[in-house]
């Protein structure tokens, strides 16, 4: 945390202590220490696809688990990615009127279809995050490999129609092969499931 304000630390602390007291019903809200909440899904189409798009982004959004401290010129959140959601605990947000529908109401206690609006920097950091996870998985063993194939084989019937098969033909739709992370490989679960090429 070099690389933070001086009053960052102090602040995640604070926040902290201030979810702790929340979940243990100590207060009843998390006070300036808002919770955001994102749901994701599949990318049905995306204007202005940018070249450096992750071609890992469908998976990534909808499957994968992935934990963060983030900070920017006037923001610093935690950030915890579960599968179709987004969690954001803001520790110092300057501009929250940027975040429109992500708010959670304690008392109304519920997720409903409804618009969001997000920072443009959100997605772009999202993108980041799935190229590094992808990154990841090009580079799991040859033995570890065998293994992800032979547990594929196995259960490849319990596949269809699961959340990831729906992101993988989502991002091979929109990428084509460069959608597969392994060389030789219609990889299927990002390096935890995948079926070698015929």
């Amino acid at each position: 945390m070099k690389d933070y304000a001086p009053d960052t630390i102090p602040r995640c602390n604070e926040a902290e202590s201030t979810w702790s007291a929340f979940l243990l019903g100590q207060q009843p809200n998390p006070g300036p220490f808002q919770q955001h909440l994102l749901p994701l899904n599949e990318i049905a189409e995306i204007s202005g696809q940018p070249d450096n798009l992750s071609s890992y982004i469908n998976r990534y959004f909808m499957r994968t688990i992935d934990m963060d401290l983030c900070h920017g010129r006037n923001t610093n959140y935690v950030y915890s990615k579960l599968g179709r959601f987004v969690i954001l605990g803001f520790v110092r947000e300057d501009r929250p009127n940027h975040w429109k529908g992500t708010k959670v109401h304690v008392r109304k206690g519920r997720i409903e279809p409804r618009t969001y609006s997000v920072p443009s920097g959100l997605f772009g950091y999202m993108n980041t995050r799935a190229r590094s996870v992808a990154e990841g998985h090009s580079g799991i063993s040859p033995r570890q490999a065998a293994k992800i194939d032979q547990s594929f084989r196995e259960n490849r019937d319990n596949y269809i129609d699961s959340d990831h098969f729906i992101a993988l033909q989502n991002d091979v739709r929109m990428f084509g092969n460069s959608a597969f992370t392994r060389k030789g490989s219609s990889e299927v679960d990002g390096g935890e499931e995948s079926n070698k090429s015929s």
